[in-house]
């Protein structure tokens, strides 16, 4: 019989998640993945994070479970996961669990970076003007401390030149865009469910 994974992700990591279970099929072939989304939204609200996080795995109480979010995304969320049979990442965000320390070592010479995967700049109307309420006045305060704005591009789906505009029209922070591939991200998952089967 094979063993089941339930992977609690933040939904910023949906499409790579999608492409790299696909990748990983042969190397997971002995067990079965589940997979269910919270809202990215969510993430910038510690009060509706902690609750989307547990109402997320109350219904998994029996089983193995990856919570894909990094270990600084709550403040709390050692206390909120105590009671599960689960792993999470010991990288504080996703940034750091889709770009290799290496690398982000030699971006971070470019100066003081602000930091945004591509799903976070789908979502910037969510994540900064609908749960975060902030207006021009208060993005541009509050990116104002960066000297640009770094999204990396997993090349999951296509970024929107039209959105990347709007967002900087909205932060005034000039945005560079990082290719990355997914070895990093593959290999940390990878590592993840390694542990997670090994500890059932």
């Amino acid at each position: 019989m094979r063993k089941t994974l339930h992977v609690l992700s933040c939904g910023i990591f949906q499409p790579e998640l999608e492409r790299i279970f696909t990748e990983l099929k042969d190397d997971l072939a002995d067990y079965e993945i589940a997979v269910d989304f919270i809202p990215p939204g969510l993430h910038v609200n510690n009060d509706k994070l902690g609750k989307g996080i547990a109402a997320g795995l109350t219904s998994l109480k029996e089983d193995k479970i990856l919570l894909l979010y990094g270990s600084m995304c709550h403040p709390d969320l050692a206390e909120i996961v105590k009671e599960y049979d689960l792993i999470y990442p010991e990288m504080p965000n996703c940034v750091e669990i889709m770009l290799s320390p290496a690398r982000k070592k030699e971006l971070d010479q470019g100066g003081n970076i602000f930091y945004m995967t591509a799903g976070w700049l789908k979502y910037w109307h969510e994540i900064f003007q609908q749960e975060q309420g902030w207006d021009e006045t208060d993005a541009r305060i509050n990116f104002g401390f960066y000297d640009k704005i770094v999204v990396l591009d997993s090349g999951c789906f296509d970024i929107d030149e039209e959105e990347m505009f709007c967002f900087f029209d909205y932060t005034q922070i000039p945005i560079e865009v990082e290719p990355i591939d997914l070895e990093h991200f593959k290999t940390v998952i990878l590592d993840l469910c390694t542990k997670a089967f090994a500890a059932s």
